[in-house]
């Protein structure tokens, strides 16, 4: 009896309440990580407000993302990293807001794009926190030493172009500015190779499943 009810107010409803139901999305789990969830609602806040810098985009890599990112911090968890500092929090907060209006070109005030988001204030300072929370852990255990005069010579002679001096002159190695902007450099990729193997390792401990 219910049943037919519902049938009948269906049909004086009209096609056009169906049309408009068939067009809302409804937010839907599409990962699991280990015994965590990804919500489809994850993936368009992060990807609209471009949380994970303005060169993340598309819904595929915004997933890959947010799945490495949960198991990075659930390793994180299970090491001693101090709380971040207001101060931390405020200055990545500038950060992103000056990356996200240079990436999204648009008038829109930041706090319209959160509610269209569906992200409160409160959970963009969190997502902020466990950012604070990574790049720490980051700096405890994949900081390299130094590079050697070596692997200084090497780089910047395999690199010629980036360290090119005015006149088309080779740079001088032993040039401060030189072996700064190299050591940089060298430090940086060993700690971009560091972190790809840890989140790799992770990655194959995990049990992953993405759904469709």
């Amino acid at each position: 009896m219910i049943r037919a009810a519902a049938v009948c107010v269906v049909a004086l409803l009209g096609t056009d309440v169906l049309a408009q139901s068939a067009s809302v999305t409804i937010d839907r789990i599409v990962a699991r990580v280990n015994n965590e969830i990804v919500q489809s609602l994850d993936v368009r806040q992060a990807g609209l407000l471009r949380l994970f810098g303005p060169d993340v985009t598309g819904d595929d890599a915004v997933l890959e993302h947010l799945i490495n990112r949960r198991l990075a911090l659930a390793d994180a968890a299970r090491y001693p990293v101090p709380e971040p500092s207001a101060a931390d929090v405020v200055s990545r907060r500038k950060r992103w807001e000056a990356s996200f209006v240079a990436a999204s070109g648009t008038a829109m005030s930041l706090a319209a794009w959160l509610q269209d988001a569906g992200m409160t204030e409160t959970s963009l300072s969190g997502w902020l926190k466990d950012d604070a929370r990574i790049e720490t852990l980051e700096n405890q255990r994949f900081t390299s030493a130094p590079a050697t005069r070596d692997e200084l010579l090497t780089y910047v002679r395999d690199h010629e172009a980036s360290f090119a001096q005015p006149g088309g002159r080779l740079a001088d190695v032993d040039d401060p500015a030189v072996q700064a902007k190299a050591r940089a450099e060298i430090a940086s990729a060993k700690r971009a190779a560091a972190v790809a193997a840890w989140i790799d390792s992770l990655r194959k401990r995990a049990q992953i499943q993405i759904i469709r």
